[in-house]
């Protein structure tokens, strides 16, 4: 049933944002598909038993003839198979896959490269070795928790909490564990741990043990756990089977890993044969289950990225063409649909956005390496994505988590923290040879070694390196404004968000699942070598809607709740309907200030007439920010304008209205709070579950008790709160409403 429920709301929601007056012919038709499918239901049960109980294979035959032996280098393969002696046919087919085939892979470093990791990187090459060490010993750090296997065997159904996720046909798995909005018995823990797990990351991290120490251990404990998986999660059987984007994960995982083992001694003729099997039946999964959506996600582009790799560096495969050919064209259709003009990935979530930056860059890295044009669209969109990214990194070299994350990563080579994408920026330097770009990565050079190998990493090197020009900029289309104060680790970092939730537009009646967050009007400051505000990341997802909701909700930000409401209504884990728009976004800047604005109209299920505008303005030299929450519309309100520090300060109440801020005992900040009748009821929250206050996900799985502000306020509208913030404390600001509210109406004129 679960089959036609998802069809359902791809029809339903594809026809109400393209043809509304279409959702009457739905409701006739999907009617009559129902009594259908239940005619057919028998018949597809039958047929679910019987693959659980005789999941299709394929013998060496059949292998051999799924791939393209017409290769001049592959012809003692053809010779072999032609002959029937499959047994020499694999021991040829080992042969050329050592010698590297036809083409440039994955991998682009040689042997002689070894040295350059422990000279140049040796803190990452120790913690390589030491990833793969727990590895080999079954221990992973799993999304904020450790998941220990003691027995000699890894389990790839085990959950987190010690519980087992059944094995059956994954269409049955799925309408069992997906149904009651994850409200069942057969949904036991935190699904995304076991399939985190069976990405099979940590292959790459034994691949790079073996390739940097030699020691065949770690390319014996790949073949052994390869070999053990693909026994244990027969095609389409298990849990493993259930989402097209962990396949496709997995299958960029199995070619990192498998590349650099590619000499070892346990890569014997049958265990190739044994993972070319099971990469031929990825790759048919991903072509069947395309993750296709009215509005697709990162979800799809990760389908198509696995789909390519695959069939990139395995041309043998006779429908690797169809596959390479087919799998680019959805690659580009969707940077085209998913990627604004900015160039900010439409679900507005950094963590995603780096997602699809990482599966856009593998298919122009293979193609760069093999001297083949890169199509003209996938090299705009990922300058234009790798852009946003330079601006978006903190002067300590980190993004905030701005929206939902999930700890998602295509690669992680040089081992850095889960929100430093300076390595992306490395790539867009060589790709684009761009100074500033050279610059911003802060020699971030490792990813470019393992991939792209010595000569680009010593192009990169020798590159001319200049700052921006500008110290700030606006992403129109995403509705993010960002501003600096120059580009030294000194410098100060401003950020306004007035932009969609997720996704882009859609009729107000329909319930979406997105990945972007009930945020509007949001900002996130940093200053003193660290982030000050900041968007306080997500943490969770299915384990605990209540929490998801908390990190997603409007009060988890740093802007303006009003009657306790959201600016949207949060329906099942993703879901939202009635989302605020943006309105009348601006901003001006020089080198000595900067100026956002913009408004919303979330709260109109309220009152029809009711706007929460919001106004910064920050004094560079001084560093100095003024905030201007107004809010229009009629009757009396409650209004809450809350702030989220980033963990490790310490806050001090001075007075009614104003706030002391200090890290390792250093004042850093004071904080003022203003209005017309001087009525603001000021409250701090730190760590509190009941309810949930006080928060910050750094990724997901992890949580940090860190401070929240609430300035509250009961007055008849319109009204207006104005927050000041005084980043090089001096002292108290006596100003005035009416200083204020000049100084804010002069700004907008301005623009």
């Amino acid at each position: 049933m679960i089959v036609l429920q998802k069809l359902k709301k791809f029809v339903v929601t594809g026809i109400a944002h393209r043809f509304p007056l279409g959702l009457s012919v739905m409701k006739i038709l999907f009617p009559i598909l129902k009594v259908l499918y239940g005619f057919l239901k028998p018949v597809i049960m039958l047929k679910r038993l019987y693959h659980e109980y005789n999941p299709p294979g394929l013998s060496d035959s059949e292998l051999f003839d799924k791939l393209d032996l017409s290769s001049e280098r592959i012809s003692k393969v053809k010779a072999a198979v032609l002959k029937r002696d499959y047994e020499i046919a694999s021991h040829f087919l080992l042969e050329y896959f050592r010698s590297g085939g036809d083409i440039k892979k994955l991998i682009g470093v040689s042997d002689d490269d070894k040295s350059i990791f422990h000279e140049r990187f040796p803190e990452s090459a120790k913690k390589t070795v030491e990833k793969a060490d727990r590895a080999m010993e079954r221990r992973f750090e799993i999304l904020g928790k450790e998941l220990i296997f003691p027995d000699e065997r890894i389990d790839w159904h085990a959950d987190s909490s010690g519980k087992r996720w059944i094995k059956r046909y994954y269409r049955t798995i799925s309408e069992k564990v997906y149904s009651n909005n994850f409200n069942n018995e057969y949904y036991i823990g935190d699904i995304k741990t076991v399939w985190e797990l069976n990405k099979h990351a940590h292959f790459t991290d034994l691949g790079k043990a073996y390739y940097l120490t030699g020691d065949e251990k770690y390319a014996n404990a790949f073949f052994d756990q390869i070999s053990h998986w693909i026994d244990e999660n027969p095609y389409k059987i298990g849990v493993n089977w259930l989402e097209n984007l962990i396949v496709a994960q997995r299958v960029i995982n199995w070619i990192f890993a498998l590349e650099l083992c590619s000499r070892a001694s346990l890569l014997t003729p049958g265990m190739l044969i044994k993972i070319l099997k099971s990469l031929y039946q990825h790759a048919c999964y991903i072509e069947e289950h395309y993750e296709f959506a009215p509005k697709a996600s990162n979800h799809l582009i990760g389908n198509v990225s696995g789909l390519f790799v695959l069939s990139f560096c395995f041309p043998e495969f006779k429908k690797s063409e169809k596959w390479n050919s087919e799998s680019m064209n959805i690659l580009l259709e969707e940077l085209d649909k998913q990627v604004y003009h900015d160039g900010v990935q439409y679900e507005q979530s950094t963590s995603y956005h780096r997602y699809v930056v990482e599966f856009s860059l593998l298919p122009a890295v293979l193609l760069m390496k093999n001297n083949m044009k890169l199509p003209d669209i996938l090299s705009r969109k990922i300058e234009k994505m790798i852009n946003f990214i330079m601006w978006m990194t903190q002067p300590n070299g980190r993004v905030q988590p701005i929206s939902d994350a999930d700890g998602a990563r295509v690669w992680n080579f040089n081992n850095a923290h889960i929100n430093d994408h300076r390595s992306c920026i490395a790539f867009g330097a060589v790709m684009y040879k761009r100074k500033d770009f050279a610059f911003c990565c802060d020699k971030q050079y490792e990813e470019v070694l393992w991939m792209m190998g010595r000569d680009e990493l010593k192009g990169l090197e020798n590159m001319d390196k200049k700052p921006p020009l500008h110290n700030g900029t606006a992403f129109t289309d995403s509705g993010y404004f960002v501003y600096r104060t120059g580009w030294g680790k000194d410098a100060t970092w401003l950020f306004f968000d007035c932009g969609p939730i997720g996704v882009g537009e859609w009729p107000e009646g329909i319930n979406i699942g997105v990945h972007g967050h009930v945020d509007l009007l949001n900002f996130g400051i940093f200053s003193h070598g660290n982030p000050v505000i900041t968007d306080i990341g997500s943490y969770t997802y299915t384990g605990s809607k209540e929490w998801h909701d908390y990190f997603r909700s409007t009060g988890g930000h740093s802007t303006a709740i009003i009657d306790d409401r959201d600016q949207c209504d949060l329906t099942h884990f993703w879901g939202m309907k009635l989302r605020a728009r943006p309105q009348d976004a601006g901003w001006d800047y020089t080198d000595n200030h900067a100026f956002f604005t913009g408004r919303h109209d979330g709260y109109k299920r309220i009152h029809p007439n009711m706007m929460h505008r919001r106004s910064l303005f920050f004094k560079s030299g001084e560093k100095l920010l003024m905030i201007e929450d107004h809010f229009d519309g009629q009757g009396v309100h409650k209004c809450e304008c809350r702030l989220h520090f980033y963990p490790g300060y310490d806050l001090t109440r001075e007075q009614q209205n104003a706030v002391t801020v200090r890290r390792d005992s250093e004042v850093v900040a004071k904080i003022f709070f203003i209005n017309d009748n001087g009525n603001i009821l000021l409250s701090m929250g730190y760590g509190d579950d009941n309810p949930i206050i006080g928060w910050y996900s750094d990724d997901y799985g992890q949580r940090q008790k860190t401070w929240v502000i609430t300035a509250e306020i009961r007055a008849e509208f319109p009204a207006a709160v104005y927050t000041v913030m005084e980043l090089t404390p001096m002292g108290k600001i006596d100003m005035k409403v009416d200083e204020l509210r000049r100084l804010f109406a002069e700004q907008r004129s301005r623009i």
